[in-house]
This record gives C-alpha cells, sequence and structure tokens, in this order.
C-alpha cells in the first residue's frame, strides 16, 4: 500500500504572503517540512501540491532544485488539486501536511499513519479534536476516500480545506484521532501564519539540535526553559483561517426541515447529521454543556479516569473529594450529597423541605423545572408570590426557582419573605450553576437558598446530581445516600468541568455571546415586523423565546432548514464562537423573513 505526503503550499493566499519560502534558520520553511515528511518512516514518497497561478512559480522552482514532487492545481478549489497530486504518485494512501508547520514531528506523524492502518480508518488525524499544538497537524485518509470527497463536496469550505467532508460524515468514512498523551498543549501555537509566529520559530530553531527535525518534547524543554518566548505571538487566536472561510460561505438552506433529525456526532457549538449537514446547537434540553462537545481537558480527564476503572463496589475518594468541593462552592452551600442524577436531587431536596416543614404543597417561580411525578406544585409568578403565601388554607413547604429565568437576579428580601411565610427557598441550579456568575459564591449577592440542587450539566452531560445547601437539612441520620448514576465517570467529568470554571469561569463568554446572539436576534425580529409576536427574556446566554404555539412549531422548522437547532430556549455555551453566532443570527434572520411573509406586523 503506497503512503504518500502531500505538502499543501501557496504563496499568494496567507495573511503572511510568501510564507513558505520565507528564510528560517538558513533555508525555506517549506524544506523543513519537507524534511520532516521525508524522515516519517511510514511514508514512501513526498511531494508537493501548489496552485497553477504564476505566482506559485517560485514554489515549482524550488521543488524542481530540491528534487521534490510538485504537483499544480486550482487556485481555490485545493481538494480538486489533492486529488491531482494523489493520482500522479498513484498513492493508496495520503498523509495531508501543510507548508506553514516547520517544526513537524516525523514521530507524530508516523503514530497517525500507524492509528489509521491499525484502526482501518478511512480517515485519521490528530486534529479532531485539536488536542495538540497548533503546528504538528497531519491527516492520513484513504485515495478512495478522497476521490469520493472531490466529487461530491460542494461547499466551499469542503473544497479549500480538503477534509471537512470526511469529518462530516461519520456514518460513511470512519474516523479515528489520535490525542496528545501530554495534557495542556492544545494552546501551543508553532506554525507560521503572522510575522509574530516568525519570530517564535526563529528563535526556536536556533535552540534546537541541527541536523534533523526536532521531535515536540526536544520543542518543550526549549519553550519550558524560556516561558518568555511563548509571548512573541501569544496573542494570535487559532483557527482563524476556518472561520475566514465559514463566515464567507453564501447561506445554506435545506429543502425542509429534516423529520426526526438523528446526529452522528457534535464539536464545540455544532453538531452534525447523518447525511453530513452541520447545525447550530443552541438546544437547552436537557442538560446543555457549559464548555461544548469534545472539550478536549473534560475529555482528557474521562480518558485518565477509564484507565483507573468506571464501576466501583463502595464510594471513592473522588467522590468524597468531590463534596468536599461542592460545601461552601456556591451561595449557601454549607453541606452536599450526592444523587443518581438531576431529577433524583430534585426530588431529594424537595423531600427534605417537606421533611423540614411538614408541608406539602409548592410554588414553583416562572419555568423552574420538577422532577416527574410531581403533583403538589403550583405555577405562579413572581408577582403572585405575596399572596399565595400569605393563603392560610394552603401552607407552604417552599418556593422554588430557577436563577437562570432571572435576568436581574432574584429580589434581596425573597429569603425573609418565604421564611416568613414558615417555607424554604429552593433553588433549581441545574442550569444557572457556573453558566450565571449570579449563582456561584464568589459572585453571589442575592438570597441564599436553603436548598440548591445540581444535574448532568456540572457532568459534561453524563447523569449525576448532588443536593446543597443548609447543614440542619443535609446532616439527618434517615437520609439516604446515592451514587452518581453516571459512576466514576461522571464524576470525574464534574471535577473537571469544576477544575476549567476554576481557570476560564463560563459565565463571561458565556453572556459576551450571549448578549450578541440576543441583541441580534431582537434587531431582526424588529425589522421583520416580528417583534410582537416573538419576544426574548432572561439573561444572556440563557434566553427564553416567547411565541404563539403555531408560530413556535414554524419558527422552529424554519430555522431548522437554516440549521440552527433551538427549543424554546437560546442556550449558548463557552464554545460557541463568533462564527456559531454570525451562523445563528444569519439563520434568525432568514426565518424571520419567512415568516414575516405571512404573519401580520405588530
Amino acid at each position: 500500500m503506497r503512503q504518500v505526503a502531500i505538502i499543501q503550499s501557496r504563496l499568494g493566499s496567507s495573511r503572511l504572503p510568501g510564507k513558505s519560502l520565507m528564510d528560517l534558520g538558513g533555508r525555506p520553511v517549506l524544506a523543513w517540512v519537507v524534511a520532516a515528511a521525508r524522515a516519517v518512516p511510514g511514508l514512501d514518497a513526498v511531494a508537493v501540491a501548489t496552485s497553477d497561478r504564476a505566482d506559485d512559480d517560485p514554489i515549482a522552482a524550488w521543488c524542481a532544485e530540491a528534487g521534490v514532487a510538485c504537483h499544480r492545481g486550482p487556485e481555490n478549489d485545493v481538494l480538486a488539486r489533492y486529488a491531482l497530486a494523489a493520482r500522479a504518485e498513484r498513492a493508496d494512501v495520503v498523509m495531508r501536511l501543510t507548508g506553514d508547520c516547520p517544526l513537524l514531528d516525523p514521530a507524530v506523524c508516523d503514530q497517525v499513519l500507524a492509528l489509521r492502518t491499525r484502526s482501518g480508518a478511512d480517515y485519521a488525524s490528530n486534529v479532531d479534536p485539536h488536542t495538540w499544538p497548533h503546528g504538528l497537524d497531519c491527516e492520513a485518509f484513504t485515495a478512495e476516500a478522497l476521490f469520493a470527497a472531490e466529487r461530491e463536496a460542494r461547499l466551499p469550505t469542503e473544497r479549500e480545506h480538503v477534509t471537512p467532508f470526511l469529518r462530516a460524515h461519520r456514518d460513511r468514512f470512519h474516523a479515528a484521532n489520535l490525542p496528545c498523551p501530554i495534557p495542556g498543549l492544545r494552546d501551543e501555537r508553532w506554525t507560521l501564519d503572522h510575522a509574530e509566529d516568525l519570530a517564535l520559530l526563529q528563535a526556536l530553531v536556533a535552540r534546537l539540535p541541527l541536523g534533523r527535525p526536532a521531535s515536540y518534547p526536544e520543542v518543550l524543554r526549549v519553550l519550558d526553559a524560556e516561558p518568555g518566548l511563548r509571548g512573541l505571538n501569544a496573542a494570535i487566536g487559532h483557527d482563524e483561517g476556518w472561520v475566514i472561510s465559514l463566515l464567507k460561505e453564501p447561506p445554506r438552506l435545506l429543502p425542509a426541515a429534516p423529520p426526526g433529525l438523528r446526529l452522528s456526532h457534535a464539536h464545540r457549538g455544532r453538531c452534525w447529521d447523518g447525511d453530513g449537514v452541520d447545525y447550530v446547537d443552541l438546544t437547552g434540553r436537557p442538560h446543555p454543556l457549559l464548555y461544548g462537545q469534545r472539550d478536549p481537558e473534560i475529555d482528557d480527564a474521562l480518558r485518565r479516569q477509564l484507565g483507573a476503572g468506571t464501576g466501583f463496589a463502595a464510594p471513592t475518594f473522588a467522590e468524597e473529594r468531590l463534596v468536599d468541593r461542592l460545601r461552601g462552592r456556591f451561595a449557601g452551600a454549607e453541606q452536599a450529597i450526592l444523587a443518581a442524577d438531576g431529577d433524583a436531587a430534585a426530588a431529594a431536596a424537595i423531600d427534605l423541605a417537606r421533611a423540614a416543614t411538614g408541608h406539602r404543597h409548592l410554588l414553583v417561580l416562572d419555568d423552574a423545572a420538577l422532577p416527574a411525578g410531581e403533583t403538589a406544585a403550583e405555577r405562579i409568578g413572581p408577582a403572585e408570590l405575596a399572596r399565595h403565601l400569605a393563603d392560610p388554607a394552603g401552607p407552604v413547604a417552599a418556593v422554588i426557582l430557577d436563577p437562570a429565568d432571572w435576568e436581574a437576579g432574584p429580589p434581596p428580601d425573597l429569603a425573609t419573605t418565604v421564611h416568613a411565610a414558615g417555607a424554604l427557598l429552593l433553588y433549581d441550579g441545574r442550569i444557572a450553576a457556573l453558566r450565571l456568575a449570579a449563582l456561584d459564591r464568589p459572585h453571589a449577592d442575592g438570597p441564599k437558598p436553603d436548598l440548591l440542587w445540581l444535574g448532568e450539566s456540572l457532568a459534561h452531560g453524563l447523569p449525576w446530581g448532588a443536593v446543597l445547601g443548609r447543614a440542619d437539612l443535609l446532616i439527618r441520620p434517615s437520609l439516604p445516600v446515592a451514587r452518581p448514576a453516571g459512576g466514576a465517570l461522571a464524576v470525574a467529568a464534574a471535577h473537571a468541568v469544576l477544575d476549567k470554571a476554576d481557570r476560564t469561569p463560563p459565565a463571561t463568554a458565556i453572556a459576551r455571546a450571549g448578549q450578541a446572539l440576543a441583541e441580534g436576534i431582537a434587531r431582526s425580529l424588529a425589522a421583520h415586523g416580528l417583534g410582537g409576536l416573538i419576544s426574548l427574556r432572561g439573561p444572556a446566554g440563557w434566553t427564553r423565546i416567547g411565541a404563539p404555539p403555531a408560530l413556535a412549531s414554524r419558527l422552529s422548522a424554519e430555522l431548522r432548514r437554516a440549521r440552527l437547532l433551538c427549543d424554546d430556549v437560546l442556550a449558548v455555551t463557552a464554545a460557541h464562537d463568533a462564527a456559531d453566532i454570525a451562523l445563528a443570527l444569519a439563520a434568525w434572520d432568514r426565518a424571520a423573513t419567512m415568516l414575516s411573509e405571512t404573519e401580520p406586523a405588530r
């Protein structure tokens, strides 16, 4: 089986024109990449693919001088260019490399090739998801898969970036990924796109051994010895080219909203169906994730737990540590207990409130969720609370609210009012925990709940729950001790989410993206005369959509046609980037245009 590396290189299409032939340590950048590719044991040949434009003639000339095969094809259709090169090289397997990665590690490339072979994958990489330093990127795929993509891919991003079609059709192309064994390297940037990148690379090659490609641990040792070097390009973001390409694409409408949608995979703030169609995912049910899908740090914690075991006959130290972390982390949390899942935690908290007060009736404010089967509850608006608490015919066990529904936070005197009526104040924190800064202890200025429960969002979607609150309520001999239904993986995920929240609290990113989304939607609705029919309320990042049922159904269908998934809430995560928000706003504008043609303006 002939395995060929094809290096993608152009001079005129970069934010740093001419970068492939820039001098780096006495030789062109492209020479570094070719040398690294030639050092990969599993490769049979190395070639360069560039465009047929005249301004890329210097690349062809350099290849001829260096004895490297060079294949030229369409400027903007890189996928066709790769297929042309693969046919010319008679490749059975293609390894895609790019000419802006001079510190490519041959050993990592060889591992990706071996992974593809051993797993039987049509596509293997170390970028899906990205856990390695940027600049070690490599992908390997069968020529058969490449030619299928060449025939069928239609989107500009699929043609420009070569492999999105293969990654999107997971039901058709078996994919495998090589995760980085050393955690925390995803934000390292060793690629060349800006002058700042060149400054870092020049500093690195001056400190690395000459005469052979460096291994990535050697590069790390240099950076760890001189941490200041990382500051040379620290301000540059990742995936800029992909985001730019995505935002340039024309609006993409499906023929109709797909019935019975089934998803194959997801990444960050997007998901894909069985036909390879991608959607921006803003759904709030059943448990929106704080950091989006496939977060590298959380996934790494889950892999570590898999290595330690997943099912235990007795409570674990990790469970004990989790209880300790929760205790005091959230407003009013003096004690904590674990529960099987979010619903079990809610039921336990309600049972505790009823046992403490001797009453059964519940008052539920706004849209706070209740456990399935709960019947002794009455939903009311905040303005009705005082009247219901004063009703002597219906003594109340607890007032329940979801902080995620309160844009300005609950009124400061709420706990005093509830306690004066002999009831307890309960928070459903399954959505708001960490998502809203108002619920996290360092920022908690509002009324403290007597009990608070958490759920799956805090365990990255795995079944898990916890009840937090007053120690006198939670320390009871009769209180049952539960284990998370998601077992050790759920506990590991909860620890990882809390760890990540300590480093990068999600509330700020969620609020910023959510504010941009809500304001953009409001402008679109007003422009199409729908402001009186469709309303938005609630805090940024967890904004509820109000509409008459028939209109809500049509809105959902139109948004799905425009490849946006949401229910009655816009659930933003910290992983939704500028491209996601822009695509979501474009979808809303197209949906509003369609609805305005049939709905009377108000």
